[in-house]
């Protein structure tokens, strides 16, 4: 259908009636999105239905719910009196009715906290993301005040909000990489560089970048690198909307944005996030270990001045340590993220001399024998490269253990005397050597003597499984079964 306007602004009136420096403060946020979303579409005036005066008059208010009910999205400033007018209530209802994609294209900022069990939220607040336009204070005595216009923190957050925004009420078939039919598409410039890329350049393959959903603290960084991906020439963002709450809800829409995606991107913090009753391992942990099962490849950040070890967690703390997760400033993996999705796709590698499948068997020095002994089982069904001695050289054992690695489909790492600790180093710089190389690594890790006392938890790389291989005497390996393993996890 086609729409009077793009954007309409719902608010209470007191909530631009403050005290200095905050009067006008929602006048200060239309001038400010308005702004940002005429640089979003690409110069197009936006068609937004903001109205300054404080509507009593019943004609007034049927204006006001045509207005809503013609708008091809809804911006809803939450405030303790948002909740309490009926006015605005009858504003977000009737753009509720009047369409059924209506959540994809409803924002909610909030220009002060609620208290959900003080005031009761609208119903059709249910569910969905809030991005905060207030201060954040961990004292619960303070008051929160909006953030102030003008101040870096206000800006920021305006330009996030109008890249969400942007991407809903862009007209049908125009993209921020497509040609413009008013006049040329302008050059751009490549995020945190001063380098220009010229719409001319040659446009990769589509490539879909799958963001997952992060604590509300990083909410303004989600929305930073969703704007600088939308930039980008032949990508797609996912999610399309917000996630639906709710862990049942939440599971298949997430699983179904997955099976499109090329690259999974999450961002953590200290805190751990919500955790419904259906989905125990909370939002943050299903997520990482489900795009860890999937074909995608997975990115995670931190911030480099997070210490770890302080989280309260120890759920967090150990997603925090996944091998994926890169510490840097946000900056920094920003750049990383837009570097792996615009690489062009690598070409199969020539066939080898041999069709079987090459794997490299690795053991601390205490361990060789028992190395030896895998390799030599498995020599029949794979071509095994031999475990490496130590050299005189420890460069040269260092480029070859690289090497071994790199050219690998497969990679067996024995865990006897050398124990849980070896085997987690390993584990992490089979990860480092492979960020690299884009084909999928199988992997097994094998338990045996000396202690016979089975697996313990040990943190896993995608493709890897951990086996028992302790025979009932306590003293002996058995490696029948290696084979299988390696089989189920990549080629072979």
């Amino acid at each position: 259908m086609g729409y009077q306007y793009d954007l309409f602004v719902s608010y209470a009136s007191v909530s631009d009636d403050l005290p200095e420096p905050y009067k006008g403060w929602v006048g200060a946020l239309f001038a400010d999105l308005t702004s940002a979303l005429k640089r979003d579409l690409l110069g197009d005036e936006p068609r937004i239905f903001y109205d300054m005066k404080d509507l009593q008059p019943n004609y007034e208010l049927e204006r006001l719910l045509e207005a809503a009910s013609q708008s091809r999205a809804f911006l809803a400033i939450s405030s303790p009196a948002y909740h309490k007018r009926k006015w605005t209530a009858d504003e977000l209802r009737a753009f509720s009715e009047s369409r059924d994609d209506w959540r994809d294209h409803l924002f909610i900022i909030a220009a002060e906290p609620t208290d959900a069990k003080k005031i009761p939220l609208l119903p059709e607040f249910s569910g969905r993301h809030v991005r905060i336009f207030h201060e954040r204070s961990s004292d619960p005595g303070l008051p929160k005040m909006a953030l102030k216009p003008g101040t870096d923190e206000f800006c920021r957050n305006v330009l996030a909000l109008s890249s969400a925004i942007a991407a809903k009420i862009r007209p049908e078939g125009q993209t921020s990489d497509s040609s413009m039919t008013r006049r040329q598409a302008p050059r751009f410039v490549a995020p945190n560089t001063d380098e220009p890329i010229g719409v001319a350049s040659p446009v990769p393959p589509k490539r879909t970048v799958l963001i997952c959903q992060a604590t509300d603290d990083l909410q303004a960084q989600v929305d930073l690198l969703n704007s600088a991906l939308l930039q980008l020439p032949g990508v797609r963002v996912l999610p399309e909307g917000d996630f639906p709450q709710g862990g049942s809800e939440f599971q298949a829409a997430f699983r179904r944005d997955l099976e499109q995606a090329d690259f999974v991107v999450q961002l953590l913090s200290a805190a751990r996030g919500r955790a419904p009753a259906d989905l125990p391992e909370g939002y943050l942990r299903f997520q990482a270990q489900a795009a860890e099962r999937s074909s995608a490849r997975l990115l995670q950040w931190r911030q480099s001045n997070l210490t770890v070890a302080e989280v309260a967690d120890s759920g967090q703390r150990d997603l925090l340590m996944m091998p994926t997760v890169q510490a840097s400033t946000f900056e920094t993996f920003r750049k990383t993220v837009i570097d792996a999705v615009m690489e062009p796709p690598q070409t199969d590698s020539p066939p080898s001399d041999s069709d079987l499948p090459t794997v490299f068997v690795h053991a601390d020095t205490a361990d060789l024998d028992a190395a030896i002994q895998c390799g030599a089982t498995l020599s029949d069904r794979f071509l095994a490269f031999p475990p490496l001695e130590e050299p005189e050289n420890s460069a040269s054992l260092q480029r070859n253990y690289a090497k071994q690695v790199m050219e690998a489909d497969a990679v067996v790492l024995i865990r006897g005397k050398a124990g849980r600790g070896w085997a987690s180093t390993q584990l992490m710089g089979i990860v480092k050597i492979r960020s690299a190389n884009r084909r999928p690594l199988a992997g097994a890790v094998l338990h045996g003597p000396p202690d016979g006392k089975g697996p313990r938890p040990i943190a896993f790389v995608k493709g890897f499984q951990e086996l028992d291989c302790t025979a009932s005497d306590g003293q002996s390996w058995t490696f029948d079964h290696v084979g299988v393993a390696l089989r189920s996890g990549g080629k072979g």
